[in-house]
This record gives structure tokens, C-alpha cells and sequence, in this order.
């Protein structure tokens, strides 16, 4: 007679784990044989339900922190938005009068490329992509422009953040294209002003946001009662992302952890990356322009770096979305270390001469405008009980790694998951859930802690378990 205590694993709506267990035994008498063995199971029976119920209470608290912002978005989404109408021109993008110089570059870019902005939105329009779509009113609120020299024309030509200003543009444009009421802000002062007099309002549909985009200078800049009371409509822009080990102030003290004090108050989701370097995060990209005019260009094999002042070059690669998602011919990854590596990649690149340029769908301009568009409508960080429609569970996929490998690199190999938990314990750690053993006895450990949930996590003796998603083909923000 064998007894087996079996854990099969199943998904539910919000991608946690959770284990159902059964007890297979034969069809005799087992009430004194099994006596010990069932004491044990309804004691470890006992343990996971307490368990439970601890996490359960931690996660009602956190909750409770949030009532306040979720019950004034709620207000605010009970008015009546109008359908989504493109704007014909630019005249209802004003930027802040008070110093223009910083709006410059902004200005001309969405300037010198609105008409292919109208033809991407119309183009969008009529793949039905913005049915039922509803117009938001969204602040815009870039830190970095105030009280620094970044946006400066003599630092532009420099090489000074040109990424930061281009994911702004380009959003900017975005919103406003589609429809949105877009206001233009960077004085965190002004914005701090009007944001603490709608807080002291229910609601107020004429006034108050539905979404506030801002940076970690201007994040920061803002009192606590607006972080708080507006937590769950921020989206904070972050060019490289920000992962789960930011998110608990337990685990950062235990692990000497310093940086991104935000991030104890957002979700990972919340952080808006300019390109898909993790599922943690949402991406949200920019636009790669297209050359428009039809010329013969000669080409010559050299190679050539972009200048820059010295401070915002690295050498290691920043990209790895080129290297996993275009790859050859038209991206070649090379170790700098490597000589021969080098030399090898830099001919395979100059001598290739029948190659097609690509820009992914999700760099385009109708590409972003798609993402763009389903985040604003679908993304929802207010409701108090989640709607979980979106992304959909048909686009689940669940993975288990290999030794030392992250999610994010699990999900993009596509694994599969086959496992039989003989035992569970419970830990605190990104790298949970997981799984330690072989595939006749396996203990499995799920997270104590769900602000620790995290695609990145490694480790060198468990493998781990991926709520993967699938995804459209270049266009890896939204699911399949």
C-alpha cells in the first residue's frame, strides 16, 4: 500500500499559485493504519490555512491603504466620458508659458511629425483597434525638465537625455491624438496647488485626472497625501524599469537595498520602460520614424558612434530586446571582449548587402498608438477588485525554468511546466514560487510576500514557476 500525498497546480485569475491536495489510499480499511498519516495531513492541513489567513489579513491591509484612492477614482468613474474624437490640430496642446525653452524640443518634434500622427490614428481607427474607447483627461507632469539643465539646447547638442525627451514626445503625442484631454505641466509646486484642493472634493469630473504621468523627480516632489491619495492612477516613465526587490522595505533593509522609495508604493505595472526589458514592468516605448522620401543612398563600410559627452555612453549592451526579438541582419550582439568576436561581427555587418531595413510593428507609429490606447482604456490599478479580463487567462502560459534562470528569460524560450509537489513551504524571496527536487520528489515554495512576485529573480538551486503570457508578434505589451 503506498500513500502519496500529490499537489497538482493550477492558476487562478491573479496568476498566484494555488495547491490542491489529495490523498490517494486503497479501498481497505486504512482507519488504524492511516491514523498517523491523516493526523499529520489535517496538522499541516492547519498550518496552510493559517498561512492563508496571515497573508490574507496582510494583503486586507494593504488593501485598506488603498480604499482612499480606489473610492475617489471610483467617483470619478461613474462620469460621463465622450467617445474619443481626433483633434484636427495642435491648437489644444499648449505648453506652460513660463520657460518655453524646455518645452522646445518636445514642441518641434510632435510639431514636425503630426500629420503622420493623423494617419496613424485614423489608420488605427479603421481597424476598429478604438471601439468603445472613452476620452480621459490626463496630466503630464516630467520632473526632470524642472530645476535641472537637462532640456537645455546647449545640453541636447551634447548628447544630454534625449531618450527621456523622446519617450515624452512621443507620448504626449500619443494621447493627444487619440483623443484625450491633454495638460501640459512641470512645476510641481502648481500641480501640488490644484491636486490637494480635488482631494478635498469626492469627486469632480470636470477638474480632477483620470491618469497623472510622471518621473521620479516629479514623483518625489509631490507630498505624500497626493502620492497616496492618487497612488493607484500614477504612471511613472522609467527608461530602464524597476524590479520587485524595490517593493518591500523588509527586504530591502535585509538585503542592503537602496533606491527607488516609490516603488514601496506602486506596482511593478505602474512603471512605463522604453523598451520591454522586463514583463514586471509595462512598456511603453517611442517611435522609430520611417525615411518618407524615396533616395538612392550610398552606402560606405564604416561604422559610426553616436557622440556623446562621456558620462552617458556605456559599453555593455542596454538592448537585450534587439538581440532576443531582431537579431541578424539587422542586429548583430558581439562580446566587446572578444576580439576575434568583434572582428568576426563587424564584417558580417558591412559586408551584408541584401538586407530589408525593420522596424518592428510595436516602434511604429500605429503600433504604438495601439499599445498606447489599450493601456489608457484597459490598465486598471484603481478597482478594488480587479478586473481580471484583461490581460485575458487564455493568454496565460505557465513555465517552469531551469536552474538559474529568470522568468523573463523562461517565457521567452517558451517552457513548459510539469510538476508534482510532495511538499510546500512558504518564503519571502523573488525568486518564489518555486520548485526544488527531481521528478519523483519535489518541494515547492510559494511567496509569503505578494509585493516580491518577480519576473527577474534567480536562483542557483530551484527552478522556477512563470505565469508566462503570449503575446502578439511585435508587439509584446499586448496579449494574444
Amino acid at each position: 500500500m503506498k500513500h502519496l500525498r500529490n499537489y497538482n497546480i493550477n492558476f487562478n485569475a491573479n496568476f498566484q499559485i494555488v495547491f490542491l491536495r489529495s490523498v490517494n489510499t486503497n479501498n481497505g480499511d486504512t482507519s488504524s493504519q492511516n491514523k498517523p498519516l491523516l493526523e499529520r495531513i489535517q496538522s499541516e492541513s492547519d498550518r496552510i490555512k493559517n498561512e492563508i489567513s496571515s497573508i490574507s489579513r496582510k494583503m486586507e491591509l494593504h488593501y485598506d491603504e488603498l480604499d482612499d484612492s480606489m473610492r475617489r477614482y471610483a467617483g470619478m468613474s461613474t462620469c460621463n466620458r465622450s467617445t474619443l474624437l481626433m483633434p484636427t490640430n495642435l491648437d489644444r496642446l499648449s505648453t506652460p508659458k513660463s520657460d518655453p525653452e524646455i518645452w522646445e524640443w518636445i514642441h518641434n518634434r510632435i510639431k514636425q511629425m503630426w500629420d503622420r500622427w493623423r494617419l496613424a490614428r485614423a489608420d488605427l481607427e479603421s481597424r476598429g483597434d478604438l471601439r468603445g474607447f472613452r476620452k480621459k483627461k490626463v496630466l503630464i507632469l516630467p520632473g526632470f525638465l524642472k530645476g535641472t539643465n537637462f532640456a537645455r539646447r546647449t545640453n541636447i547638442r551634447r548628447g544630454g537625455p534625449l531618450g527621456e525627451l523622446l519617450q515624452w514626445a512621443d507620448l504626449i503625442a500619443g494621447l493627444y491624438v487619440l483623443g484625450h484631454e491633454v495638460i501640459l505641466e512641470h512645476d510641481t509646486r502648481i500641480v501640488s496647488s490644484r491636486l490637494l484642493q480635488y482631494i478635498k472634493k469626492s469627486s469632480d469630473c470636470e477638474e480632477d485626472y483620470h491618469l497623472i504621468y510622471v518621473d521620479r523627480a516629479s514623483m518625489s516632489a509631490l507630498p505624500a497625501e497626493i502620492q497616496k491619495s492618487y497612488r493607484c492612477r500614477l504612471r511613472l516613465l522609467d527608461v530602464y524599469g524597476t524590479q520587485a526587490m524595490f517593493r518591500d522595505p523588509i527586504y530591502k533593509e535585509t538585503h542592503g537595498i537602496r533606491g527607488a522609495p516609490e516603488a514601496e508604493l506602486l506596482e511593478l505595472k505602474q512603471y512605463y520602460t522604453f523598451y520591454p526589458q522586463t514583463p514586471d514592468n509595462t512598456f511603453l516605448g517611442f517611435i522609430v520614424t520611417e525615411n518618407q522620401r524615396s533616395v538612392t543612398i550610398q552606402k560606405e563600410n564604416i561604422a559610426v558612434l553616436y557622440g556623446k559627452d562621456r558620462r552617458y555612453i556605456t559599453i555593455t549592451s542596454q538592448i537585450p530586446y534587439l538581440e532576443q526579438y531582431i537579431g541578424p541582419p539587422n542586429v548583430y550582439t558581439i562580446n566587446v571582449n572578444n576580439d576575434t568576436e568583434v572582428i568576426t561581427g563587424i564584417k558580417e555587418a558591412i559586408h551584408k548587402t541584401n538586407y530589408t531595413p525593420f522596424i518592428p510593428d510595436e516602434f511604429t507609429m500605429t503600433g504604438y498608438l495601439h499599445r498606447l490606447s489599450t493601456l489608457v482604456e484597459r490598465q486598471d490599478f484603481c478597482s478594488r477588485y480587479r478586473n481580471t479580463t484583461w490581460p485575458p487567462m487564455t493568454s496565460l502560459l505557465a513555465v517552469e525554468t531551469d536552474l538559474g534562470q529568470s522568468c523573463s528569460t523562461a517565457c521567452h524560450i517558451k517552457g513548459s511546466l510539469d510538476i508534482n509537489c510532495q511538499l510546500i513551504l512558504w518564503d519571502a524571496d523573488i525568486v518564489h514560487p518555486s520548485v526544488k527536487g527531481n521528478r519523483t520528489y519535489q518541494a515547492c515554495t510559494l511567496q509569503e510576500n505578494n509585493r516580491l512576485f518577480s519576473c527577474e529573480g534567480t536562483s542557483s538551486d530551484s527552478r522556477r514557476i512563470c505565469p508566462c503570457r503570449r503575446y502578439k508578434k511585435y508587439q509584446v505589451a499586448l496579449p494574444d
